[in-house]
């Protein structure tokens, strides 16, 4: 399986905006095209399949001291223990396809745009968005940790500002927090991530599991 594409057919640009446009156009048909059978070939039920049993291969690599391939070298940023955690708790989340174009997300900071989205949602009417933090792989992007909005804990679809432009052909899994318990992580501010191998401690870990656990028990 190799996830690798050529974008070398999309304008040249900076920002998501430039790909917003360009998949809009008749012109990238072809590219839309083999995108979407790719995604085909990873899923074959569509959004119902499942990323777990990948996730959890990968994990079982890891703790072998088996190589990963290079394809999954990403995940390798993920502590074990954290691997664990997302796959005992983890939900599958489907995308959001978004119908207009965006504000450019800061590139490369997943973990940061989620908390700012889930900062703007608050003077929204409704719920403030929680944010997500897990894995996602796709047609376009190979698998990876990754951030997300949901618009709330029992919400199912992936609000990704970060991979709006094509994350129509990714799927998610991963675990949601309210902004106000990723913030009981990272204090000082938006950014980090929590599951990352170089946040890991025994506590964070605790910590964690406590949040999940009283969830558990109110079900």
């Amino acid at each position: 399986m190799d996830p690798r594409f050529d974008f070398s057919v999309v304008p040249k640009g900076s920002g998501q905006s430039v790909l917003y446009e360009y998949l809009r156009r008749k012109t990238s048909a072809p590219f839309r095209a083999i995108a979407t059978r790719r995604f085909n070939q990873f899923f074959p039920k569509g959004h119902e399949t499942s990323i777990r049993p990948l996730v959890q291969e990968i994990l079982e690599h890891l703790e072998s001291g088996q190589e990963v391939d290079d394809v999954a070298r990403f995940m390798k940023e993920l502590h074990p223990e954290m691997l664990r955690i997302i796959i005992r708790y983890g939900k599958d989340y489907a995308p959001r396809v978004w119908e207009k174009r965006l504000p450019n997300p800061k590139k490369g900071r997943c973990f940061y745009n989620s908390c700012r989205l889930a900062e703007f949602s608050k003077s929204w009417d409704g719920e403030p968005y929680v944010y997500v933090e897990g894995v996602v792989f796709g047609a376009l992007i190979r698998p990876m940790p990754h951030a997300w909005n949901a618009e709330n804990r029992g919400d199912s679809i992936a609000h990704d500002w970060t991979h709006y432009t094509h994350c129509r052909w990714s799927r998610y899994l991963g675990i949601p927090f309210t902004l106000d318990e990723y913030k009981s992580f990272f204090p000082d501010g938006p950014g980090r991530s929590i599951f990352h191998r170089g946040n890991f401690s025994v506590e964070n870990k605790n910590k964690i599991l406590s949040i999940l656990e009283k969830r558990e028990e109110v079900i």
